[in-house]
């Protein structure tokens, strides 16, 4: 074959080649995502359970995309799941949630309360624990950045009669329930000043910490989120 002839059958061949590819290119793009629904595990023999589609941080208010129905083994399901077709999702909106929820960690009757039938607060405080509210500014709030569900350190300090400052911590580990009247904490919250900041804690501590706050002034500190 000559080069005459082997020109034009090379330049078929690469315009279908390129044709191809980006019919392939096109394809791809109009091809229809997934959704979260056809993501979900398959299971030969399962029902659909009511969910979180995302964590959910104490103390938040339920909104429908925050919760997903999703596939779960019948040998798995408890009395205490919610399958569907038993209870509608729009009855959750605005329920408020007791406990942090990971993704796809089912949603019980216990771990949510709906806000107009009892107190919030006393709802999201755990079993053994109280709940006291701490006055605080700039400098003992942290600049504004404790937010609800987050878990803090408390110091006390005092100044003696030969006017030393003694400071000791009085509490480790304590969860922040509420700032200022706001129970939940969401993505878009910025750092601001608040006066007031509730926290959940054993009966011992709540009298160390009268008796601290009385005598002097308690500091909040601020823990990282891995410890």
């Amino acid at each position: 074959m000559d080069r005459q002839n082997l020109v034009p059958i090379l330049i078929t061949i690469l315009a279908a080649v390129l044709l191809a590819y980006f019919i392939t290119l096109w394809t791809d793009k109009t091809k229809p995502k997934a959704s979260l629904t056809d993501r979900q595990p398959i299971f030969s023999n399962a029902l659909r359970i009511l969910v979180a589609a995302e964590h959910l941080s104490l103390g938040r208010k339920l909104q429908k995309t925050d919760l997903i129905w999703q596939a779960w083994p019948k040998e798995a399901i408890s009395k205490d799941h919610i399958v569907e077709n038993t209870r509608k999702l729009e009855n959750f909106i605005d329920m408020v949630i007791r406990k942090p929820l990971t993704k796809g960690e089912p949603i019980l009757d216990k771990n949510v309360i709906h806000p107009a039938k009892r107190n919030v607060l006393a709802a999201i405080i755990r079993p053994g624990k109280r709940a006291i509210a701490l006055e605080v500014n700039e400098v003992t709030g942290v600049s504004g950045f404790i937010f609800p569900g987050d878990y803090i350190d408390l110091i006390a300090s005092h100044t003696t009669e030969n006017n030393n400052i003694v400071a000791e911590t009085i509490a480790k580990n304590i969860m922040v329930l509420s700032v200022d009247q706001t129970t939940s904490r969401n993505a878009s919250d910025i750092a601001k000043i608040v006066k007031t900041i509730t926290i959940e804690i054993l009966p011992d501590q709540a009298e160390r910490i009268t008796k601290a706050r009385i005598s002097g002034q308690i500091h909040l500190i601020l823990q990282g989120l891995i410890e």
